[in-house]
């Protein structure tokens, strides 16, 4: 049997998410949190899965964490939705809207790959508009091709991944009101917390605006859980399409607990993050033939002059993992690293200069 020939073209025709397996000793390519919780945290987590009814399933729709996140982000309980990460929220877009053939969604590249695979795999057309030489958006070329094809959904991460970069707040705001009445921009804020500011007190300003935001780069990328922040008939709509069991039932208790106590842990750990993002930067930026860009997320984008998979070769030798990007395009000279402890920087910096020094030689 060809099961090439039976599944959707759009679906044969990608090579899906990659996703590195690599074991080094310092990992630093995945933008997670480098922080384990607490001891009294986990002491807590221990007490909460003893208690847990493991033969029953948990509840649908996942009600107790959906008020403590609505609690955590200031906004009404019916404006949320709970997923499994956000992945499964944006998974959950692409399957619910009706979505013309020939407009399509739209998306700002280089970006998340999942908004374009996951988009692809549900039969929607995505038109790609790159971002400028700086990694920001393009506004006239973003509002011609708003224009032109009129898409109903645009995918944009602010901070982006893998750029760092958050989006000139101006710009989405043209965006939102050209396609007030036709369509929906999701602004996804994974790495808001290492960021400066948030587009999620618009809400209520935009019809048209949709949030997504996740647990996983503060420290819980193991539970899984994410959120979606959009208008009550929006989020009516969507909650037809999750499953009914879409959140474990230790993942929500253990989220929802996380979500009522750690809030100061939170912030204290986004601010050690914040240092050292700092510190790498500029370390970085001291190196001959080494360019770090701005970053408003948990990780650097850097480009290398030189040979860089010479140098990326040199990390694997030194036990260090961090993405090496490998299409062409506009990161093809570029890798991206996590921010990761004081000593895990601390190895990455050393085993930089040790490459940049040998390509010299």
């Amino acid at each position: 049997m060809n099961y090439e020939e039976m599944v959707k073209k759009a679906v044969a025709l990608q090579e899906g998410y990659p996703i590195e397996i690599t074991n080094c000793r310092i990992k630093l390519d995945a933008n997670e949190s480098p922080f384990q919780p607490s001891e009294s945290f986990r002491d807590k987590v221990a007490e909460i899965a003893r208690g847990l009814s493991l033969n029953r399933y948990p509840e649908p729709g996942s009600p107790g964490l959906k008020r403590r996140f609505a609690r955590y982000l200031g906004v009404p309980e019916n404006m949320v939705l709970t997923g499994n990460g956000s992945d499964e929220l944006i998974q959950v877009l692409a399957s619910a809207l009706e979505i013309v053939p020939e407009r399509g969604v739209m998306v700002p590249v280089p970006t998340f790959a999942i908004y374009g695979i996951v988009c692809r795999n549900n039969g929607h057309r995505v038109t790609e508009i790159p971002l400028d030489e700086g990694f920001n958006l393009d506004r006239e070329a973003m509002l011609e091709a708003l224009s032109r094809n009129r898409p109903q959904v645009v995918f944009m991460a602010s901070p982006n991944n893998p750029t760092g970069n958050r989006f000139d707040p101006t710009v989405i705001e043209d965006m939102l009101r050209a396609m007030a009445g036709e369509g929906i921009v999701v602004v996804d804020e994974a790495y808001v917390d290492y960021a400066d500011s948030s587009f999620l007190p618009r809400i209520g300003e935009f019809e048209n605006l949709v949030i997504l935001r996740t647990l996983s780069k503060i420290g819980m990328a193991g539970l899984r859980t994410g959120v979606l922040v959009g208008q009550p008939s929006l989020i009516r709509q969507l909650r037809k399409v999750c499953l009914p069991y879409n959140i474990n039932l230790f993942s929500q208790e253990v989220a929802s607990y996380f979500l009522e106590n750690e809030q100061r842990e939170i912030i204290g750990r986004a601010e050690r993050i914040k240092r050292e993002r700092r510190r790498l930067t500029e370390e970085m930026a001291a190196l001959e033939g080494i360019e770090p860009f701005p970053s408003e997320a948990n990780f650097v984008l850097f480009r290398c002059i030189r040979e860089k998979n010479n140098i990326y070769n040199y990390f694997l030798e030194k036990g260090i993992l961090i993405k090496n990007f490998t299409s062409p395009g506009p990161l093809s000279d570029c890798m991206r690293v996590t921010v990761g402890t004081e000593e895990e920087n601390s190895a990455f910096i050393d085993a930089l200069k040790e490459a940049v020094l040998r390509q010299g030689a």
